[in-house]
């Protein structure tokens, strides 16, 4: 992404750097660790069958990161050796009541087959 900036780098985001995020948020939260479990649509764009763009669900936002509680899986870096993967994207989902932020979701299908997928950065400031 920022091919040729000498001052940052770019990769998707890694299971450990989403669960870092979900700590910090939920570490700053008056919600706590609720947040990273919950499937309640109160708390995020999760289960109301309606994906939305980035940060448009107000109420999706703690601690200034936008929809790691529904809206779209998320790729990540981890990798699953098991039946269901390789691919393990991450988080809540508007089209499911049963997924949540720190949710791990299995799958073969690449990112080309999945419509109902989005992906998240980590940027490394050199």
């Amino acid at each position: 992404m920022y091919d040729g900036n000498k001052y940052v780098t770019s990769e998707l985001i890694s299971s450990y750097a989403w669960d870092t995020a979900l700590n910090f948020m939920c570490q700053n939260s008056e919600q706590g660790y609720k947040l990273s479990i919950t499937t309640d649509k109160l708390f995020g764009n999760m289960y109301t069958k309606k994906k939305e763009l980035t940060g448009m669900y107000t109420a999706d936002k703690y601690s200034n990161i936008h929809d790691i509680l529904g809206n779209c899986w998320e790729w990540t870096t981890e990798y699953y050796s098991g039946p269901s993967g390789p691919s393990v994207p991450r988080g809540g989902y508007c089209y499911s009541y049963s997924t949540y932020a720190s949710y791990r979701y299995h799958t073969s299908m690449s990112p080309n087959d999945k419509v109902n997928l989005s992906f998240r950065t980590q940027l490394y400031l050199k």
